[in-house]
């Protein structure tokens, strides 16, 4: 059975072939395939990982990834042109032969039923995901074609199942079937049989000479309420329980072996029951009892509720502000931190607040989350901390001993670096600014404003929404909590109580983001995870916000002009390092070697392209032969940058500068602890990330993702580091973010950071970073936005002093050098110079583009008048921009089905990327050409392929970055590099961040371009760096219009206006808005 055969492009015949894995697409051998819309369009898929390259000309889809593909936003607009059928309503009738007992069981499928006509068909083919009856196909829902799977496996390995096995399988055909309203013969109707994939946790509790003891009452998914009586009656846990209903039947429960090991706990306890601290902790997090299985088997949010209607509350204590040492008694506070309860007032004698402590310590030494002390479950972390600490100087104060409190060896306070303080692990509450419909702009009625309650240790977080009502009511609770002397306030429309400074807190977030859309400056962007949704315990540091707890201000000294560096001898014979890459390498020495003096890192900014890389290796491969005894070094860059960095050390140094670890990727897996060897205690905490001990103790060098920083800090903070390098370091310019606290938290001697762009949205990011590798030089981040941010940034009078002044302070540890300076490079031809085309700036309209701006303008204009914000203006100047790069694709919704002359005659830019391509082929040349539409990337390949017979290859931000992979963008970069000759390569202005070097083009053609002009310089410089030979043309080609100004005109001279000013690392982020649209 195939689709069909469809004429395309140059007469290539394709044919689209279902097979029971896929859908493949075949192309005649003596065609390419990638000559049509089909081809090329199947080429992306391939690169995005939804299709796979075959041999002789054919892609395979499979069923799976074609139904990730229909959900695929992205493609919407372009799966038409795979030309699939219809999803139809077709749901098999299902017959059973034998019963489960018998090991010829089977499930099959008897013919297709259409409820919409009405029809069944014994008749109709089926093969894969499609279905042929009566001669139309039809393509299946993704839930009868995994009925279909469900089907097929049951007859392909039922013989070599156990009996349970079978069963299990004909239950979850039966439920399947059921959900989408297939047909059942008589056996498979009336017997009930419950595939239990996941179950809930009921529990009843009582004290028992005063310890807690907990009954866990089990309830399997779908699974009768008679079924606990046949689990308690076996001595082991079964893969199959036959249980007796009222009604005389029989159900069949079957259990999965992830269920089955979930429960395996509870059948060892004795009648289901367990006691004391295991009690307590069953409360608290049933799956560091149950074990790491429960996880994906407990229904934990329902195990919440039940546990709040029981009345089990876990309180916090609080203590008074002033303490004196003559007290005889301590005043403490229990408090419910969900406000259901009152405060409870406790006076603590000595011996009592001793045993408090000592009962903390024993629970802190196990890695409890809580403890239990005089009938009542308190929690670790928060005020309970603060409160534990204050009774222990108390305590000392008053010359009573107390028991030293161990930890284990994670929670050892002088194994991390002395910025660590301490550990968080408290329950978090976060305000949040959000949209209520993601695809609707910022608009008064879809804001939504409210706070999320997050608890670490893996419990789901609570999103709490809050009226503008509610607000004002707030506000109205907090002035007369702090007239009444009150310290805390109950949250409106919820059981939440909070303390008045943080309710505070809250109300000045969103005033202050009322006040950023009132005067309409930059609106808040939104976290995907703002809560640390299922955080454990992290690294608590001194964090310098609000004052300077951490840091001095060294003595440094300049380096003598003319200074020459140390190279390692390491470097490979033949490496010849240029000027100012000699200067960076003795400019990094001299740092380094004023540690003693209080100097603790540096940020090298150099320009993208002149090399940093080889420098700070210099750097390393240096201090390992220099220094006696020298630590492991730590990079930690993109995961995309990781494997140049790779490449670059296999380029520039010999191997003796020692072990190379990559932490990243499946190596991670190697060093990786296993489940088995980590402290279940920890895993209770939620704490299962961990690198086994001395993983680093054989390497010289060890590269890591940021990602992996962050989830591994605790094993990467106990490993005193050489020198930790950031690279793209403005990674880390977010202060209160997880991955920068981990950063922070690192002990190095010596730190750099490493990024051109120090400065991409404030001044803040700045002092990020210097309070990284130079804490305190800046002050804190309240005294630095005093006396610099608040001024430069709203460009109050003498703000142009102040930055002379900032740069003047931070001068000495910052190193920037930019190509236009040092480097020496071939020239670089843009714009009006003969050498970059300059007619390409004056491409005239065609008619249609003409009728089509005309139509669309108008009603951008309406927009403007109307102050109208958000997605629909902007989808108006997205086609705004269509029509002056792809204008058939605006007129016709199967452009991509019309020949490519079409397209050319309507599209002026199109026809002079083609000739200026004839040009550069001439010369034997290779291109880059930027677009980040895939739709434009797909005609672009199109045409090159009609006009030069040669298939350009495609690179945007869906190509993946593993370096296995043989599609990955590094891979592809290769390929076109190494090729002899004339070559185009298309990439997505958005795939060019990190690691992507492309010298082997001269030509860049920004044939769409961003709305940021540092990053299509930055596009720009993938091929005009170190290492180029060639002078660089740059074209932007623009179409224009005698009697008006185009989009592409704006966008122009907008971008040329800004990026004199993006070029100065102080001055922020300098982007597109859409007020520059004014007046179009």
């Amino acid at each position: 059975m195939s689709f069909g055969r469809s004429r395309l492009s140059r007469d290539a015949v394709t044919e689209c072939v279902p097979q029971e894995e896929g859908i493949v697409f075949r192309g005649r051998a003596e065609e390419k395939l990638t000559e049509s819309p089909l081809g090329a369009y199947l080429e992306q898929l391939a690169e995005e990982g939804y299709a796979q390259h075959g041999p002789d000309s054919w892609y395979c889809v499979e069923w799976s990834r074609l139904y990730r593909l229909l959900e695929d936003e992205g493609h919407r607009s372009s799966i038409s042109i795979l030309g699939l059928p219809a999803v139809g309503d077709w749901v098999p009738r299902l017959v059973s032969r034998s019963t489960p007992s018998d090991s010829s069981f089977q499930v099959a499928i008897a013919s297709w039923l259409s409820p919409s006509a009405n029809v069944e068909r014994a008749s109709a083919r089926r093969i894969g995901a499609c279905i042929e009856v009566d001669g139309a196909r039809w393509l299946l829902s993704e839930q009868a074609w995994r009925l279909t799977c469900l089907v097929t496996a049951l007859a392909r390995e039922g013989a070599s199942l156990s009996a349970e096995g079978r069963l299990s399988a004909a239950g979850c055909i039966r439920q399947l079937a059921k959900s989408i309203g297939a047909a059942l013969d008589d056996y498979l109707e009336r017997t009930e049989i419950v595939a239990a994939r996941c179950m809930s946790l009921q529990f009843t509790k009582q004290e028992v000479l005063g310890a807690p003891v907990i009954e866990i009452i089990p309830q399997l998914d779908g699974a009768p309420q008679e079924w606990l009586r046949s689990f308690d009656r076996y001595e082991t846990v079964r893969g199959r329980y036959d249980v007796s209903l009222p009604n005389g039947g029989i159900a069949h429960v079957v259990t999965t072996p992830e269920l089955r090991e979930a429960l395996e706990p509870i059948k060892r306890m004795p009648k289901r029951r367990i006691a004391s601290e295991q009690a307590l902790l069953f409360l608290y997090n049933p799956c560091a009892v149950l074990g790491d299985s429960a996880t994906a088997v407990v229904d934990l949010e329902d195990f919440e509720s039940r546990r709040r209607e029981a009345g089990v509350v876990f309180k916090q204590l609080q203590v008074a502000p002033e303490l004196s040492p003559s007290q005889a008694t301590l005043e403490v506070l229990l408090v419910d931190p969900e406000g259901r309860e009152q405060d409870q007032s406790i006076r603590l004698s000595r011996e009592q607040a001793a045993s408090l402590l000592r009962a903390s310590a024993r629970s802190r030494q196990r890695g409890l989350p809580l403890f239990s002390w005089e009938g009542e479950e308190i929690e670790l972390g928060g005020s309970t901390e603060e409160a534990l600490r204050a009774v222990e100087k108390w305590l000392v104060a008053s010359d009573i001993s107390t028991l030293a409190i161990r930890y284990a060896e994670v929670f050892d306070l002088e194994a991390y670096s002395d910025r660590v303080v301490g550990f968080d692990g408290t329950t978090i509450t976060v305000p949040y600014v959000a949209r209520k419909d993601a695809g609707t702009g910022w608009i008064p009625e879809n804001i939504e404003r409210g706070v999320i309650r997050a608890v670490a240790g893996g419990v789901e977080p609570h999103r709490l929404t809050l009226s503008p009502e509610q607000l004002e009511e707030l506000a109205a609770l907090c002035r007369k909590a702090k007239e009444e002397g009150s310290s805390t306030v109950p949250v409106p429309g919820t059981d939440l109580r909070v303390h008045v400074a943080e309710a505070e807190h809250w109300l000045t977030v969103f005033q202050a983001d009322e006040e950023r859309r009132r005067t309409k400056k930059r609106l808040p962007t939104e976290e995907k995870d703002p809560s640390g949704a299922n955080r454990a315990p992290i690294l608590k540091i001194l964090h310098n916000i609000e004052r300077l707890d951490y840091g001095v201000a060294p003595l440094i000294a300049q380096l003598e002009p003319g200074a020459e560096p140390e190279l390692p001898n390491a470097l490979k014979q033949g490496v010849e390092l240029l000027p100012h890459q000699r200067v960076g390498v003795a400019w990094l020495q001299h740092r380094f070697r004023q540690k003693e003096q209080g100097v603790t890192g540096c940020l090298l900014a150099d320009d993208m392209g002149l090399g940093k890389t080889l420098q700070v290796l210099c750097l390393l491969a240096w201090y390992r032969e220099v220094f006696p005894n020298p630590r492991p070094c730590l990079v930690v860059a993109p995961v995309a940058l990781l494997e140049n960095w790779k490449a670059e050390v296999e380029k520039f140094l010999d191997g003796t500068q020692g072990h190379v670890l990559a932490l990243y990727g499946e190596d991670l897996r190697q060093v990786r602890a296993t489940p088995e060897s980590i402290d279940p205690e920890l895993q209770a905490l939620g704490l299962r990330k961990f690198l086994r001990p001395g993983f680093e103790a054989d390497s010289s060098i060890v590269l890591t993702t940021y990602e992996t920083l962050r989830d591994y800090q605790f094993s990467l903070a106990r490993v005193h580091w050489g020198i930790v390098v950031c690279d793209e370091a403005q990674k880390i310019k977010t202060p209160a973010a997880l991955v920068t606290r981990a950063a922070k938290a690192l002990q190095a001697d010596f730190r750099v950071a490493c990024t051109g762009t120090p400065v991409e949205n404030s001044l803040a990011d700045l002092w990020c970073l210097f309070d990284f590798f130079q804490p305190g030089l800046l002050g804190s981040l309240n005294e630095f936005t005093s006396k610099f941010r608040r001024q430069i940034e709203t460009r109050a009078a003498g703000h142009d002093q102040l930055v002379e002044r900032l740069r003047k302070a931070i001068e000495p540890w910052v190193l920037r050098r930019l190509k236009a300076d040092v480097a020496t490079l071939p020239p670089k031809y843009e714009r009006d110079h003969s050498e970059a085309d300059p007619r390409c700036m004056q491409l005239r309209m065609s008619p249609l583009q003409r009728q089509l701006y005309s139509e669309v303008i108008s009603r951008f204009r309406a927009a403007m008048r109307h102050r109208e914000r958000g997605a629909g203006i902007l989808a108006i100047l997205n086609t705004l921009r269509m029509i002056c790069s792809h204008p058939l694709s605006v007129s016709h919704e199967d452009a991509e089905l019309l020949p490519i002359e079409v397209h050319i005659e309507h599209s002026p830019k199109l026809a002079w990327l083609l000739d200026r391509l004839t040009a550069i082929r001439a010369r034997g040349e290779k291109a880059i050409v930027f677009t980040e539409y895939r739709d434009i990337q797909r005609l672009l390949q199109r045409a090159i392929m009609y006009r030069f017979d040669y298939v350009a290859p495609i690179v945007n931000g869906s190509s993946t970055v593993d370096p296995r992979s043989d599609a990955s963008r590094q891979r592809i970069i290769d390929r076109f590099q190494s090729a002899p000759g004339f070559g185009v390569i298309i990439l997505s202005t958005t795939a060019v961040g990190f690691g992507l070097n492309v010298q082997a083009a001269n030509h860049v053609i920004h044939f769409t371009r961003p709305w940021n002009p540092a990053k299509e310089d930055q596009a720009t410089d993938r091929t005009y760096r170190i290492g180029q030979t060639k002078p660089v043309h740059v074209y932007c080609p623009t179409v224009i219009a005698e009697d008006f100004e185009t989009f592409d005109l704006r966008v122009d001279s907008l971008l040329a206006e800004k990026r004199s000013l993006s070029r100065d690392m102080l001055a922020g982020v300098q982007e597109i808005t859409l007020n520059d649209f004014e007046g179009l």
